[in-house]
């Protein structure tokens, strides 16, 4: 005990340094306990804040997808529809409009011209409307059309374009050109008169020779060939062709009334095949309806198994 308080005699300013860091510790606490709540207070200000913005966002989501069902769906649909319609313009709903359009305009009658005019009138822009007329003769009915197709298109700008419809109209092949429009809701519309225009012009290409079989080749695939088209051609059912058709191949049944006269050349087809022996026959065919006789050229797809046999008819479609 001596010692002790020799010592803190020997030190009297000690005990002042420990109390004055205690009161600094203190100072130190409150401070970061005070610090401690202004950041939880605006921790807490932020959080209402970002769920008053959350809540905001929801609402206005509920409200656009609630005028959307109730009011602007609609539009919105097909304003999206038409953009993409711009984009492929002209579709085939254009393609038919004009083939429409064509047989309405070309194929009048002249019993009912006030009908006739009413009827051309409803596919044109209004402007139009007065100025599309076609005169008919005085005698006769008019044009009669018997088919009309899309011969070929342009393109004006966005969403018009120029159709050009070959139809027949007893006697000849005419070819119109139809400008046609989409609107902004997707409707279509003849927006400028028609015109005339030419048809085709004629090509010249050279004729590959078909090319000779191997003599491996050569007489079972004519005998395959010549047996297979006698049926095909005259309307043979799947169960007379089964014979020659490959395991898997899927073929149409033709309809009746041809008949082969005969087969005159059986060549290897100088387009070759993708899988398989690509051939070629030079076919003569009798339509029994009219006693009409056909030179035709059909070309068959081969293959080889343990023998051969048919597994495609060009141009024919598979079951």
């Amino acid at each position: 005990m001596t010692c002790r308080r020799a010592a803190q005699a020997s030190h009297p300013a000690g005990l002042d340094v420990s109390l004055d860091g205690a009161a600094a510790s203190v100072l130190e606490q409150d401070a970061a306990t005070a610090a401690g709540r202004r950041r939880g207070l605006g921790s807490a200000g932020l959080a209402r804040v970002g769920r008053v913005v959350l809540w905001a966002f929801v609402g206005l989501v509920l409200i656009r997808g609630l005028s959307a069902i109730f009011g602007g769906g609609d539009a919105t649909d097909r304003s999206t529809a038409a953009a993409v319609d711009e984009r492929r313009f002209p579709d085939d709903e254009a393609r038919a409009f004009a083939v429409r359009f064509t047989h309405t305009y070309l194929g009048g009658s002249k019993q009912e011209p006030e009908t006739d005019r009413r009827e051309v009138a409803a596919f044109l822009a209004e402007d139009l409307r007065d100025r599309a007329t076609t005169v008919l003769p005085e005698t006769g009915s008019g044009a009669r059309v018997a088919w009309g197709t899309v011969a070929r298109e342009s393109l004006l700008g966005r969403s018009r374009a120029l159709i050009t419809v070959a139809v027949s109209t007893g006697e000849a092949v005419r070819y119109l050109t139809v400008p046609v429009a989409r609107d902004r809701a997707g409707g279509l519309v003849v927006f400028d008169l028609p015109s005339l225009s030419a048809a085709p012009s004629r090509g010249a290409v050279d004729v590959p020779d078909p090319l000779a079989l191997s003599e491996t080749q050569a007489r079972p695939i004519t005998d395959l060939v010549t047996r297979f088209l006698k049926a095909y051609v005259a309307g043979g059912d799947r169960a007379a062709l089964a014979y020659f058709l490959a395991p898997g191949a899927r073929l149409v049944q033709m309809s009746r009334g041809l008949e082969v006269i005969g087969v005159e050349q059986v060549a290897r087809d100088p387009y070759p095949a993708r899988r398989g022996v690509g051939v070629v026959a030079l076919v003569r065919v009798r339509d029994r309806v009219s006693d009409a006789e056909l030179v035709l050229r059909y070309r068959l797809t081969l293959v080889e198994r343990e023998r051969w046999y048919v597994q495609v008819v060009a141009g024919g479609p598979s079951a």
